[in-house]
């Protein structure tokens, strides 16, 4: 698969050389997951979506301590589901064209609720079904946060190649769809 975004080596100027507070993984932070998404999914109810954990939580490795909810999306929900989120939640943080996000508070915890639609959504979940089926290279991702959080830059730098590595190695659904028909 082709990676979502190519970053080159400038656009990595915008973090700074300040170091990342990574937190251990707090198993209670799956708990206040399952609660919030609890009242997201009333919300979204209307178009029979799910939200569900994904990073950190959801691999259970250190991160930065925010609670990441997926919600996956299509194109004909896409809008409709902003504006609802938006009127519920307050605007969205980051609006892009397959990827919008949002900042809540929950219980204390800090929570950040990330929508995808169309390629950034496949990849996205591609992703998170390889790291939960590799927990050796779920520990690799692990360590390298481990170890490059001397440096936002640094941190991020290395995270978006590791990454990439191996969203480039996962097969697309055109190549998935060949192999199913090729036998």
């Amino acid at each position: 698969m082709k990676p979502i975004t190519q970053f080159t080596k400038d656009q990595f100027t915008k973090f700074t050389p300040t170091p990342v507070k990574l937190k251990p993984f707090d198993p209670r932070n799956r708990l206040i997951a399952k609660e919030y998404i609890k009242d997201l999914d009333k919300t979204l109810a209307q178009w029979h979506v799910q939200a569900k954990i994904i990073g950190s939580t959801a691999y259970g490795i250190a991160g930065k301590g925010a609670i990441e909810v997926g919600v996956f999306l299509h194109g004909y929900n896409w809008q409709p589901v902003i504006e609802k989120l938006e009127n519920t939640y307050g605007k969205m943080e980051v609006l892009e064209k397959d990827y919008a996000q949002f900042h809540d508070e929950f219980q204390n915890y800090d929570i950040k609720v990330m929508l995808f639609k169309g390629y950034a959504a496949q990849v996205n979940r591609k992703l998170h079904d390889f790291f939960l089926s590799h927990p050796k290279v779920l520990k690799q991702y692990e360590d390298l946060k481990k170890r490059f959080a001397y440096s936002q830059r640094d941190y991020q730098k290395e995270k978006q190649e590791f990454l990439n590595d191996i969203i480039e190695d996962l097969p697309d659904e055109r190549e998935e769809r060949y192999a199913e028909t090729s036998d």
